[in-house]
Parts: C-alpha cells; structure tokens; sequence
C-alpha cells in the first residue's frame, strides 16, 4: 500500500516542486498540498497522510505549534519539518513539538526521498548539521541527573548504538560503523526504545544525556 503524504508550505514553488517529487515515486499517494494552516485538523481528517512534510514558517498557525497539534491529536503522523532556517532555537522548539525527523529546504530531491523513507523505517531523519545542532542543544538544556544508575539492561551492542544515537549518527552510518545491516541497527534501536521505555529518538538522546546510561 502506498505511503499517503500531504505537503504544507506557502511557498508556491517549494510546494509545486515537492508535488511533483512525490507524484513520481511509485509508492507514495500525495492526499493534500496546502498553502497554509487554516483548519488544519480538519484537512488532515479529510486527507488522512501517514506523513506530513511541515513548512516550519507557514501561516497563520507556524509549522512549530501545528506540529503539536497534529502529534497530539493524531500520534499516528509522522511530521518532517523542512525550513531554510536553522537555528537553534527552532531546532529545538520542533524535535518537542513532536516532529520526527527535520531537514533544510535545500536538501536534494533524492534526500528528501530517502527521509520520507527513513521515516517508515522508523527512524529520524535529520540533515547532518541539524543532528549536530541537536547534540549541542540537548548538552546545553538537559541537566544530567548523577544519582540515577538504572541500568535498564541494555547490552554493550545497544549502548554503542545508542552512544552513536546520542553522538548525532544516522541509522546509516551507526550500521557501517558497527559493520551490520540497517535491519539490525533497527531492531537493536527498537529494543532501546523498550528498554528505557521511550517511543522516539528525542526521547532516547534526552534519557541518555540525563540519565548518564552512556
């Protein structure tokens, strides 16, 4: 079955652009394409996306707090935020909005595919300066907290990938690194997911950093 994707973003020639991106990959159904946030809620009850490609900017309702609403009235969605901005404090503001993965608008077309794909993978897919940004920002604003030494068994594997996790690595290179498949990078994420009893990436990076686990 294909992947249903809906684009918001007010600019005419980003959003074209993305339309006919998506429109010739075989296994993605583009459901909406919309200039702005107006009824947001009730677009996506129309259109039914299993992922949302968010314009961090758009009116009237910005793509931070739409993000919010749409992850907590539907967790289901999975929402990339695309932006020609990248600072920090957006960076942060969207990743706990919700957002599953945030890339910069100038990505190339094959890098947005694979994002989307990542996604239904069950990864995070960030540009490689936004992971940067985002090691950097959870150092700063996450107090670690020493007393906690909960092990939360986690085997030496699972420590090293989440390690890299932490370090800003994508499912990609944490399997190179490791010298395995991406399959197995993705189960050994999932069982971190259920050990420190988490559901995202954000989630686990922040656990990590304040627990001390690595």
């Amino acid at each position: 079955m294909a992947t249903r994707i809906s684009i918001y973003d007010d600019n005419a020639r980003i959003r074209e652009a993305l339309e006919i991106l998506l429109r010739t990959h075989e296994h993605f159904n583009l459901v909406g394409a919309y200039s702005n946030t107006h009824d947001l809620l009730n677009t996506i009850a129309q259109s039914k996306p299993d992922i949302i490609l968010m314009d961090i900017n758009i009116p009237p309702v910005n793509g931070i707090e739409a993000t919010r609403v749409i992850t907590q009235s539907y967790p289901e969605i999975k929402v990339i935020i695309q932006t020609i901005f990248d600072e920090d404090d957006k960076v942060f503001a969207a990743l706990c909005a919700g957002a599953s993965g945030y890339i910069l608008k100038n990505t190339p077309s094959q890098k947005i595919i694979a994002a989307i794909e990542e996604i239904l993978l069950g990864g995070a897919p960030m540009s490689p300066a936004i992971a940067h940004k985002v090691l950097r920002l959870f150092k700063v604003h996450i107090v670690p907290q020493p007393n906690l030494s909960e092990s939360y068994e986690l085997s030496v594997r699972e420590k090293e990938v989440l390690r890299a996790l932490v370090d800003g690595m994508s499912y990609k290179m944490i399997a190179e690194k490791c010298g395995v498949s991406f399959e197995t990078i993705k189960s050994h994420i999932k069982n971190i997911y259920q050990k420190l009893k988490v559901a995202s990436m954000t989630e686990a990076v922040v656990k990590a950093i304040r627990e001390r686990i690595v």
